[in-house]
């Protein structure tokens, strides 16, 4: 009964070093599609330049605890142009608390 909405952000951006190599994916939870949203879970990826993360409703369970996000990017270890920009599948299980 909740929605989601993925989000993220380059969170090093004033280190010259990580800037790109770094993203935090934070999670929103509301009980509509307006919200209010409110945050539920935030974490660091490193190195990995991810962003623009989905969650297409094809890979979540029946029961919405079990789903595969879906980043694009991490131009950071890519060694040919072939490479960049690639889609990554992250699989994320929700708990559910009172």
């Amino acid at each position: 009964g909740k929605y989601i909405m993925p989000q993220w952000y380059h969170n090093r951006l004033d280190d010259s070093e990580l800037r790109w190599k770094s993203t935090c994916l934070s999670f929103y939870q509301a009980d509509a599609p307006w919200g209010p949203w409110s945050l539920f879970h935030s974490q660091e990826f490193y190195p990995e330049g991810w962003y623009n993360p989905c969650i297409p409703l094809k890979y979540v369970s029946d029961d919405g605890l079990k789903m595969w996000v879906f980043v694009c990017g991490d131009w950071t270890t890519a060694r040919s142009n072939e490479a960049m920009y690639g889609l990554f599948m992250l699989p994320l299980e929700l708990e559910v608390r009172d």
